[in-house]
């Protein structure tokens, strides 16, 4: 755990919060990978309200039209079968 939490801490670091997306201005294939890593946290009951910048940004993801589709949906699916529900 400790581990985890000392990479969410180097994450948080990184970001600049002048940027709305982790590359740049614009959406890129790390924020969409990243953002359904840090989703399944959600499953481990592990929360990132102790990351301010990792919590706007995963916001700003969730406004996204596709992220639904992308993240939402998916993690349901996940959560439904670890927890033996159909």
């Amino acid at each position: 755990m400790l581990a985890l939490k000392e990479s969410l801490q180097i994450m948080e670091d990184l970001i600049d919060g002048d940027l709305p997306f982790l590359c740049g201005s614009r959406v890129t294939l790390a924020d969409l990978s990243i953002v359904t890593i840090i989703n399944s946290l959600y499953l481990l009951q592990i929360h990132i309200s102790d990351y301010p910048k990792i919590s706007t940004w995963v916001a700003r993801m969730e406004t996204l039209p596709y992220y639904e589709e992308l993240n939402t949906i998916p993690m349901k699916k996940a959560a439904d079968n670890l927890l033996g529900n159909k």
